[in-house]
């Protein structure tokens, strides 16, 4: 991945635009667990109507109920797992850009758009002293708004239980990645946006 990221910036002559081509590259290269992914997320949209009226009928039954639900996933083809292919596949891929680009020398110091520095958070503003944290940071903020957008694009009928998990889902991922190095926020969340446009493209209104 050392030696693809070189060769983007080869004719690049940017860190920030090789960063956002290798993550173009990957997606590519994975595309078609993220189709296989995204056509399971629509399946279980078009069957939501179904599962919603066996979850009324057998309300007071629950072992009815998961037995209708494990049919009606049988009779559609449907693998209630299908939409983690894309996130075990990219994991791996993650956690050794994570090795790789907070260590890779010519990326320190490099510049990109407002950051002044991939290999560490983007800082985009400094806050007054009264502020728990010294820096906003604006990539952190961009990847949760992409990730809110592609629940949006997925999400079928929920309980408010489940709309408050996601909320909070997102809030904790946006902790965990604000200190991430801008390089690898910039790296996911070129990822989240090209999900975010592909599935605009199967869950577009007919």
């Amino acid at each position: 991945m050392a030696r693809l990221l070189v060769w983007f910036h080869s004719f690049t002559k940017s860190w920030g635009l090789s960063i956002m081509l290798l993550a173009v590259f990957i997606y590519v290269a994975l595309f078609y667990f993220s189709m296989k992914s995204t056509q399971a997320l629509k399946k279980m949209q078009e069957v939501q109507p179904l599962l919603a009226q066996i979850k009324e009928k057998y309300k007071d039954n629950p072992e009815k109920f998961q037995k209708e639900t494990l049919e009606i996933y049988k009779k559609h083809k449907i693998n209630p797992l299908g939409g983690c292919l894309p996130l075990l596949f990219q994991m791996p891929i993650f956690i050794a850009l994570y090795q790789v680009l907070p260590r890779f020398v010519d990326i320190k110091g490099a510049s990109f758009l407002w950051i002044k520095d991939l290999s560490i958070p983007d800082q985009a503003f400094r806050l007054p002293a009264y502020f728990p944290i010294q820096y906003l940071n604006i990539l952190p903020l961009l990847m949760v708004v992409a990730m809110f957008v592609q629940q949006k694009l997925t999400s079928t009928q929920v309980t408010a239980d489940q709309k408050t998990m996601s909320y909070v889902f997102l809030v904790m991922f946006g902790f965990i990645f604000y200190n991430f190095p801008a390089c690898l926020v910039l790296y996911w969340l070129m990822q989240t946006i090209l999900t975010c446009v592909y599935q605009m493209y199967v869950f577009r209104p007919i």
